[in-house]
């Protein structure tokens, strides 16, 4: 099939009850969603045979798996059409999704003939159902409001590690969040203070709503810019605010 989409693979850390989930997803197919052509879903339930502890891949395995699984994509492709939209990772399985064909349903035995061949002695279970919404993707793929700014976050901070920032360094960061009136404003400003944001002012767009920009001081090592960002969002979801991400300036070891 010819995409009509530019893919756009990112991935994000979720969690299912006590366990740690790792997606991988395709966002650039989000918006032209559900894809009538491609009315069935298909999940690969590969299980790891070397995962860490927390039930994620290991880097041992890694390698291994991801040579797996471009087999599998490219002969699924190949054979049945499909399209590979993500890839759930959490409680040593691997699931690999794909949108297929309607005549999917009814090539069970050679899908999993497929499979059995290029399986790399792994145990690998099939799931094929009809998703003509394509609820699978947007219920258990897309990412919601606190999983789109790990991305988000994420993404920045690949851009300061390509332009060699030092983490470990503190550094003011400036943030900005949108609320839809003055009330909400008001209560978004008391509930960041009492974060220890520095608020530096807020003003009003009658089409965009009230924008609140803020300071804040830290190091970017670990999850620390993740947990400051999901903080942001608990006070200004609810409120139906909107956070428009967060920036910094590249901090250097000393000597560069």
């Amino acid at each position: 099939m010819e995409k009509t989409w530019e893919e756009e693979f990112d991935f994000y850390i979720g969690r299912l009850g006590d366990d740690p989930v790792g997606v991988f997803v395709d966002l650039g197919v989000g918006p032209h969603v559900p894809l009538p052509d491609h009315n069935v879903r298909v999940r690969l339930l590969v299980h790891m045979q070397n995962p860490r502890p927390d039930g994620l891949r290991s880097r041992e395995e890694s390698q291994r798996l991801f040579a797996l699984e471009d087999q599998l994509v490219e002969e699924l492709d190949r054979q049945f059409g499909t399209l590979m939209v993500g890839r759930v990772t959490v409680a040593g399985v691997t699931d690999l999704v794909f949108y297929a064909p309607g005549t999917m349903v009814g090539q069970l035995e050679a899908l999993r003939a497929v499979v059995d061949r290029v399986r790399d002695e792994y145990q690998i279970d099939l799931d094929v159902s009809p998703d003509i919404s394509w609820e699978f993707y947007r219920e258990v793929l897309w990412p919601d409001a606190f999983e789109h700014q790990f991305i988000m976050s994420n993404r920045v901070l690949r851009q300061l590690e390509q332009a060699g920032d030092d983490p470990s360094i503190p550094r003011p960061l400036d943030h900005l969040v949108v609320l839809p009136d003055r009330e909400s404003a008001e209560r978004a400003v008391t509930g960041l203070r009492e974060l220890g944001f520095d608020i530096s002012g807020h003003e009003a767009d009658e089409e965009e709503g009230f924008h609140i920009a803020f300071k804040d001081e830290m190091v970017l090592e670990g999850r620390a810019i993740h947990d400051r960002v999901s903080s942001i969002l608990s006070v200004v979801l609810p409120l139906e605010g909107v956070y428009d991400g967060w920036g910094c300036t590249v901090m250097q070891p000393p000597g560069n």
